[in-house]
């Protein structure tokens, strides 16, 4: 046993960073873990990774996601 808090994140987990405003989701992109103290969580990305945004209305007045 590490002794290892359980609400940490792993070190080479996948966490989603989502931007939210007014209670949507704006942005969702998943980042890999490179260390989490408890009071810093360090993520990377890769080049090319995929993500979503919120990029148009559509015809109904509803955004859509890319």
């Amino acid at each position: 046993m590490t002794g290892r808090r359980p609400d940490l994140f792993r070190p080479g987990a996948t966490a989603v960073r989502r931007d939210v405003h007014a209670g949507r989701v704006w942005t969702a992109m998943a980042q890999r873990v490179i260390d989490d103290t408890g009071a810093t969580l360090t993520l990377a990305r890769r080049p090319g990774i995929q993500s979503l945004a919120l990029t148009r209305r559509s015809a109904g007045g509803r955004r859509s996601h890319r």
